[in-house]
């Protein structure tokens, strides 16, 4: 007989459970795989920036010159101001008279110095016309309120023309160097050297290593192969040795400029987007609600509103990027138009509300300075006061410049991804990867062009307006590098154009040691030029004072000091006339700029502990630019240097001085009984050209030259040594000393100089 069997429940219910915890047991290792994972990318992470920020401290000490005042007049002045400063940043005005009893703290120093805000800072919509910025047709612009005010609400109305005609500058980007300049003084480490240099260090760690960390992990979702957690695939490495040896990354990037703020917000903007904008769509599909925005993306939008309150024109970085990710996250118009309402719009806003938070905090009063600097550079159109190139110059000069070595890696990533594209058929997930990373690519390419292009609207340009790009250009073009040693292999790649046809027959890590040494060559001997000698003056000289000043100090107050070295110092200058006879007053000193407009940083570089500086620079404030029936000072000061100096120093009885005090526009004004008049300060700094027309009166005024700084190249002169061997040395510098012998030729650097001079009587 046949028994048939049947199927015992018990047994299927084993059989389920077993199934059920292998399915357990794969999800948990799983689980476990990508815990690990993770914390050996977290310290793999570490470890990087930890090394970044060893060589950007490098690269923050290397920096000994002045690219442009932005960094210290815009960053610097203001904090210095902010928290050891006199002025009240509303009126500009001294808030303790210099007479009086000052505010000291427990170690009974002085809490208070002199320091300067310019006027993008003091700017406010109820002062005169002439004097907070805006040109004399500012009129004809109300139109644009007043047809704002026919629709909206008094309260509304009066916001935004206080907003659009206040402040132009938002602390935001200061928050750094005020937050330092705080903590120094609270626990009295405000020596010269960290007041000064400090920000440029904190700037080396929080912006700049940052940055380059950014950089790296944007790459990471440019790799085709799967990027190992415990070390950088090959297109996050060549990513990171153009950033890192981008001359304009070593020179700009590295500086307190509101564009390097406005850089790290924008990549680590992009570094919390990478995943749904440039990953795989598998990682943005796993949660329940795939179009609710991620906790990233909304942080990333935060950043971006933030960015936009340092420099609104980040509006054409952070545009593009919405755009992107919200048709990424559906195909219904319905999806797309929520994406961009939430989390771009939404998050945005909230971030530009914290930026108008801490502007009220630390102006006093609500204020939109980005809406102001809109007024004034775009309304008003005064942005042209500084300095106009034409609308092409970004793309054919000021772009290249930046991108320099990297340019054709860059361009040619163009041509991949918006022109000819190679056909490789391999596996569908390798195909759909390389699809993923080609539109990643596009999206930065039209990230890249639309901040150009929005920026070459504007007449003035700088090559620093560009900055926050070139991280994104450095990682374009690593992938372009990489790609090219990818496919070094085939013959016939469309890579091999990039290089001559010998290099691409050399091995492979040859010609990546080649390739990364020319990379080299290319960038850091104009980095050093850069960094170390062009534009030196304007830090050195205020070092010099600052280093005099403390030696007469130490000189004053130590009672071992000879009678030799105390007449010594008594005849080179009688400046300690001006120190009181008790112990609890402060030094004074006092020093003039006869320079051009902001040509060298103040306060910020001349703060020495429990001592009185009061410093003066020539007017150049758009209240003067902007009206053509006024001449500024520091254009009538190179029309003529020796009526200036008459006129303004008591030497022409007839004249009266420039700086008095009914003179409220000028932005060092406030103190003139201190300033021009018959009483000359102690030290004056002049370029060496206008210093040669009036050093007769320079003399009549009892200067005396002290010492003399190279500022920047005027000309190059080659001498032959065989017919004139000391010809040219006496006021140039020799450079290749070795073979003059040899060739009987020596090639002579001419300097433009800056003269500090000192009064001797």
């Amino acid at each position: 007989d046949i028994v048939m069997a049947t199927p015992n429940k018990d047994d299927d219910k084993r059989s389920n459970l077993t199934k059920k915890d292998n399915e357990d047991a794969i999800t948990n290792h799983s689980e476990t795989l990508y815990i690990n994972n993770q914390k050996n990318k977290s310290r793999l992470y570490i470890k990087l920036y930890l090394f970044l920020c060893f060589y950007r401290l490098l690269n923050a000490l290397l920096v000994q010159t002045q690219f442009d005042p932005d960094e210290y007049w815009q960053t610097l002045e203001p904090s210095y101001c902010l928290v050891f400063g006199k002025k009240d940043i509303n009126t500009n005005h001294v808030l303790l008279d210099a007479s009086s009893n000052e505010e000291k703290d427990e170690s009974g120093r002085d809490d208070y110095y002199e320091c300067a805000y310019t006027w993008e800072w003091t700017r406010r919509y109820d002062e005169p016309l002439d004097s907070d910025g805006n040109s004399n047709n500012d009129n004809d612009n109300n139109n644009i309120i007043s047809g704002i005010s026919n629709n909206s609400s008094n309260v509304v109305t009066e916001l935004i023309q206080k907003a659009m005609k206040g402040p132009v500058r938002s602390h935001v980007s200061i928050l750094p160097t005020f937050m330092l300049y705080l903590f120094l003084q609270k626990f009295q480490m405000d020596t010269t050297f960290l007041i000064y240099k400090g920000p440029i260090l904190l700037h080396a760690v929080m912006v700049a290593a940052i940055t380059d960390l950014a950089v790296i992990f944007i790459a990471g979702y440019f790799s085709s192969a799967n990027n190992s957690a415990t070390s950088l695939s090959s297109v996050q490495r060549w990513a990171l040795v153009c950033t890192m040896t981008s001359w304009f990354h070593g020179y700009a990037l590295i500086r307190t400029y509101s564009n390097s703020t406005e850089t790290v917000l924008l990549l680590i903007g992009i570094a919390l987007l990478a995943p749904e904008l440039l990953g795989n769509d598998k990682n943005k599909r796993n949660n329940t609600h795939p179009h609710r925005p991620t906790a990233a993306a909304k942080i990333a939008f935060v950043l971006g509103g933030l960015s936009i309150t340092v420099r609104f024109t980040s509006l054409a970085a952070w545009i593009p990027l919405g755009v992107a990710l919200s048709l990424q996250h559906g195909n219904s118009a319905q999806n797309i138009l929520y994406s961009l309402v939430n989390p771009c719009a939404i998050y945005g806003f909230i971030g530009v509300v914290i930026g108008c938070v801490v502007d009220c905090w630390l102006y006093g009063f609500w204020a939109v300075p980005f809406l102001g600097c809109f007024h004034f550079n775009v309304v008003l159109g005064n942005g042209s006061l500084y300095g106009t190139h034409p609308f092409h110059w970004y793309f054919t000069a000021g772009f290249p410049a930046i991108a320099g070595v990297l340019l054709p890696f860059f361009l040619y990533d163009a041509y991949k991804v918006f022109g000819f594209t190679d056909v490789v058929v391999t596996s569908p997930d390798k195909n759909r990867n390389d699809v993923l990373i080609k539109r990643g690519r596009k999206i930065l390419h039209i990230t890249i062009a639309s901040y150009i292009l929005m920026h070459s609207i504007s007449e003035h340009k700088e090559f620093r307006f560009i900055l926050p790009i070139l991280p994104l250009v450095c990682i374009l073009a690593g992938h372009a590098i990489d790609q090219y040693f990818l496919s070094s292999s085939t013959p016939t790649s469309s890579y091999s154009f990039l290089v001559s046809s010998w290099l691409n027959r050399l091995p492979r890590q040859r010609k990546m040691s080649i390739l990364c040494v020319a990379i080299i060559l290319l960038n850091y001997p104009h980095l050093l030029f850069l960094c170390r000698i062009h534009q030196r003056a304007p830090i050195e000289v205020n070092k010099f004072i600052t280093g005099t000043i403390q030696s007469w100090e130490v000189m004053k107050h130590n009672t071992s000091t000879s009678e030799e070295e105390t007449a010594l110092m008594a005849s080179s200058s009688q400046l300690l006339k001006n120190v009181d006879s008790s112990s609890s007053s402060r030094s004074h000193y006092s020093i003039h700029y006869l320079m051009g407009c902001h040509s060298t940083p103040l306060y910020s570089h001349l703060h020495v502990p429990n001592v009185r500086i009061d410093a003066w620079t020539l007017d150049c404030s758009p209240s003067c630019r902007s009206n053509p029936h006024v001449l500024c000072e520091s254009d009538l000061f190179h029309r003529d240097p020796a009526l200036f100096v008459k006129t303004s120093y008591g030497l022409n009885k007839e004249e009266t001085n420039l700086c008095s005090k009914d003179n409220g526009s000028d932005e060092l004004c406030p103190n003139a009984s201190t300033m021009l008049g018959p009483t000359t300060p102690d030290f004056l700094v002049i370029f060496e050209n206008e210093a040669n027309q009036i050093r007769d009166l320079l003399g009549e005024l009892g200067f005396k030259e002290m010492s003399r700084f190279s500022h920047s190249i005027e000309s190059l002169t080659l001498y032959n040594t065989h017919d004139d061997p000391e010809n040219g040395r006496s006021n140039s510098t020799s450079l290749f000393h070795g073979f003059e012998k040899l060739l009987h030729y020596r090639l002579g650097v001419n300097f433009d100089h800056v003269i500090l001079f000192v009064r001797d009587k």
